[in-house]
C-alpha cells in the first residue's frame, strides 16, 4: 500500500508540519508576552497563579470561539 495512499499525501504532510512549526513559534512569542504582562519579578507561587489565570482565560476564549464558529450559517 505504501505511504502514498492518495494523491497529494506529501503536500498535506508538509502543510501540517509547517502549521505545527508556525504554532510553536507563536507559542514562544505568547509566553514572552505573558511574562511581560504578569511581571516576571513576582515570586514563583504568584507567578504560577498568574500563568494559570492567563491559561484559563485563553482556554475559555478558545471554547467560546469554537461555539461562535459553529453558530455561523452554512
Amino acid at each position: 500500500m505504501g505511504l502514498t495512499v492518495f494523491p497529494g499525501f506529501w503536500p498535506m504532510v508538509a502543510a501540517v508540519a509547517a502549521l505545527g512549526f508556525g504554532g510553536a513559534l507563536c507559542e514562544v512569542a505568547q509566553h514572552s508576552l505573558a511574562l511581560h504582562i504578569i511581571g516576571s519579578d513576582a515570586d514563583p507561587a504568584t507567578l504560577d497563579a498568574r500563568f494559570s489565570a492567563l491559561r484559563l482565560i485563553e482556554r475559555v476564549s478558545a471554547i467560546l470561539k469554537q461555539i461562535e464558529v459553529m453558530r455561523l450559517p452554512g
